[in-house]
């Protein structure tokens, strides 16, 4: 049984939305749950669905592309933000990336392009349109290495002081059905079977410093 990807999409173009709608509701696999016009309703969907893909305009009116962003991240929801816009700039891009961004994605992208888009952000994958990678060199290193979200370098770095499940889910707020989804997404990004080789390959790519963790432990 093939997995449905869930999708809002939030554009204050109405021409734009309407037609983005359509052409994803003919791709099998998909399921448009809602739509929104600024980005006060776009936070408001997201937290009503929690679907797996966003697909929004980075200058809507209301809350910001940033916010919402941080409050998606705050939250620990699963929701993969890509922002569809005609604004070609690879600073805007590097700020959003580096805050919790999955891609950034110019509207003058092919519609086949943007559903492989989809499909390797779901991986956990972040992708940039071309046009921008030359002024983002100074960070394409940092994109594509593991992309893990604040929480679930928390959840690793529990790991690596030997928490249990129910410990960490106590001391992060969450509950152990959540510390499970951030440690599954955690595997398949680092694309390890384990939490040790996670552990080492979280190390390996600067994600966490085992011997500062291991400081802090013993100095309670």
């Amino acid at each position: 049984m093939e997995t449905i990807t869930t999708v809002i999409v939030a554009d204050d173009h109405p021409i734009f939305l309407e037609g983005l709608i359509l052409l994803l509701a003919r791709v099998e696999g998909l399921n448009v749950v809602g739509h929104a016009t600024d980005g006060d309703q776009t936070l408001h969907l997201i937290e009503q669905y929690e679907p797996d893909i966003v697909l929004m305009n980075v200058t809507m009116s209301g809350m910001s592309i940033e916010n919402i962003i941080l409050s998606v991240e705050k939250q620990s929801l699963i929701t993969q933000l890509i922002a569809l816009t005609t604004v070609n700039d690879g600073a805007k891009a590097k700020q959003l990336l580096n805050i919790g961004l999955s891609g950034y994605v110019l509207k003058n992208t092919a519609f086949v392009d943007l559903l492989a888009i989809i499909k390797q952000v779901r991986t956990g994958k972040k992708f940039i349109s071309p046009s921008l990678l030359a002024s983002l060199k100074p960070i394409t290193a940092e994109i594509n290495k593991p992309q893990l979200t604040n929480r679930e370098i928390e959840v690793l770095t529990c790991i690596v002081k030997g928490d249990s499940n129910k410990k960490i889910a106590c001391d992060l707020g969450i509950s152990q059905r959540t510390v499970c989804f951030h440690m599954s997404n955690c595997l398949r990004k680092l694309e390890v079977s384990n939490r040790t080789h996670a552990i080492v390959q979280a190390v390996n790519h600067g994600l966490i410093d085992i011997d500062l963790k291991v400081y802090d432990l013993k100095n309670g």
